[in-house]
């Protein structure tokens, strides 16, 4: 009796994560829909958050008596998109360093968030300024208490509100990183062909639009894979990594079908890039030519199996 109740246990168990991790998938591919419906990019995204927070700030607060409201609105837009832009390039510079990029996403939102909000505080102070919200400093000892009252004002904001416009996305496309015991299956090909097939894929692939021509040109190469990261892509090829501002949807879209396959809801692999297909605890996992382990979604395991061309593997 008891080894029955284990065995309907672990039956209920897993179809309960597989159901779990279908109805994941239909939410994001929803979303997804929904932000390809509206033409909502990322950038669109930042910037247009960006525009109805500072339209916001300028309805809720007085101009001052010597200024009007449509000068009032474009002081709070710069007030709003400029530290966005500037937050923007911080990440993606920031990523560039494999210690940050090893950060828990969190915490790189937040170191991110404060440098940023640090580097717009003389640029906030020169917009006050230049509105006439704070006096024209006389000496260096009044700029000095003006930059750092302007820091206590401005910093708390723009890193709270940079956290707000990341949560959504950070808490959505949360990845599954569970699972113990694996038992993994060689797939027949070696890491040269593969690399050399991957050449050749590139070669019948527009570079000059979409998210490849935001690609630098000493990392263009062999595609390896793609990570959803927030609002961004890291772009893995045979020559590095990047960070880009763009949407993995978008980016799939524009990728031919037998070069690779989205295995999870934040990663696309190239089909050529993998060298390994395992079961790894209740979702699956991709070993790369590059060392890579790349995860599998339960909902989306046989599919990526099958697609590899696997006709059986180890539970």
């Amino acid at each position: 009796m008891d080894v029955r109740n284990a065995q309907a246990g672990r039956v209920l168990h897993q179809w309960a994560g597989t159901t779990i991790d279908r109805h994941l998938d239909l939410a994001s591919n929803f979303l997804i829909s929904v932000f390809k419906i509206r033409g909502v990019t990322p950038q669109r995204y930042f910037f247009g958050t960006s525009a109805v927070l500072g339209l916001l700030f300028g309805i809720i607060t007085e101009p001052e008596s010597t200024i009007f409201w449509g000068s009032h609105y474009i002081m709070w837009l710069l007030q709003t998109l400029l530290p966005v832009s500037i937050l923007v390039f911080v990440h993606i510079g920031l990523h560039a360093n494999s210690t940050f990029a090893a950060l828990n996403p969190w915490l790189k939102l937040f170191i991110s968030g404060l440098i940023g909000a640090l580097v717009f505080v003389p640029i906030a102070l020169g917009i006050d300024i230049l509105w006439g919200n704070n006096p024209q400093p006389e000496s260096f000892s009044a700029f000095k208490y003006l930059l750092f009252d302007e820091a206590a004002g401005a910093v708390p904001p723009v890193l709270i509100s940079w956290m707000a416009i990341n949560a959504p996305w950070l808490l959505f496309f949360k990845e599954e990183t569970e699972g113990t015991e694996s038992v993994a299956l060689e797939i027949e090909s070696s890491t040269e062909s593969n690399l050399e097939s991957l050449s050749q894929s590139n070669k019948t692939t527009e570079i000059n639009s979409g998210f490849q021509s935001l690609i630098s040109p000493t990392i263009q190469g062999a595609l390896l894979y793609i990570k959803s990261e927030l609002h961004y892509l890291l772009i893995v090829t045979d020559k590095g990594k990047e960070l880009i501002l763009y949407n993995l949807s978008d980016a799939i879209s524009e990728l031919a079908p037998q070069q690779g396959i989205q295995c999870h809801r934040s990663f696309w692999v190239a089909k050529n890039a993998i060298r390994s297909i395992k079961k790894d605890g209740r979702q699956g996992l991709l070993k790369l030519i590059n060392d890579d382990e790349i995860p599998v979604s339960r909902a989306r395991f046989i599919e990526v199996k099958d697609y590899v061309g696997v006709t059986y593997i180890s539970e």
